[in-house]
């Protein structure tokens, strides 16, 4: 998967969706001059993109979720 196709599948996640991403694939296609730098904007691209994310501890998967609309109540 290249960086537009996960753009795409971003902007595509329904409501209640999410996407895991390997830490290996965040390394290989996001630039960046060290593991902070490519983190701090891989979270970036996705929060971009309407979702909301979460990183496992040890570091292996990077998972972005699309929530539903707040109801306001």
């Amino acid at each position: 998967m290249e960086l537009a196709q996960l753009r795409r599948i971003l902007d595509e996640l329904e409501p209640g969706m999410s996407l895991t991403v390997p830490g290996d694939w965040i390394g290989l296609n996001i630039e960046g001059s060290d593991e902070t730098e490519r983190d701090l904007k891989t979270i970036q691209l996705v929060l971009d993109h309407g979702c909301t994310w979460e990183r496992d501890p040890s570091a292996l998967v990077l998972t972005s979720s699309r929530q539903p609309p707040d109801s306001g109540t």
